[in-house]
Formats: C-alpha cells, structure tokens, sequence
C-alpha cells in the first residue's frame, strides 16, 4: 500500500508546518486541521498540495465529516 496522502492535526504550528511543507515538496496530498484556518493561510495555503480546513479537532462528528472523503482507495 502507498500512502500518498495524509492528514494532520496541529499542522499549523511550528513543527507541523515544518512537516507540512516538506511533505508538500515530496508531492503528498496534504490535508491540514486547524482551529483558525484564515490566522493560518500566509504559511500553509500557498503550498499547491496542501487544504487547509478549519476543524474542531476535539468533535468526533466533525472529524468523521473530514476524514470521509479522504480515506484510502483501494
């Protein structure tokens, strides 16, 4: 099985963006969680790969909502 995309949560802090952006240059499709989606788009949206969703990554409802049409095909 390849992984070709995955999806964070806290990836709009130091480290996350970081990992985000190298991911991004690798040629992932990345899907970002964050709290404040517009606080975050001069790190994170520029990058062609990347969605930035604003998500309450503490509601298990929402989250299902944001992983459905994400999960792997096979």
């Amino acid at each position: 099985m390849i992984i070709n995309r995955i999806c964070i949560l806290g990836g709009s802090g130091f480290v996350g963006a970081n990992l985000t952006n190298r991911l991004s240059q690798h040629g992932y499709q990345i899907r970002v969680l964050t709290r404040n989606r517009e606080r975050q788009r001069h790190r994170l949206i520029l990058l062609p790969n990347v969605d930035l969703i604003e998500a309450d990554i503490h509601n298990l409802e929402h989250l299902k909502k944001c992983f459905k049409d994400y999960e792997s095909e096979e």
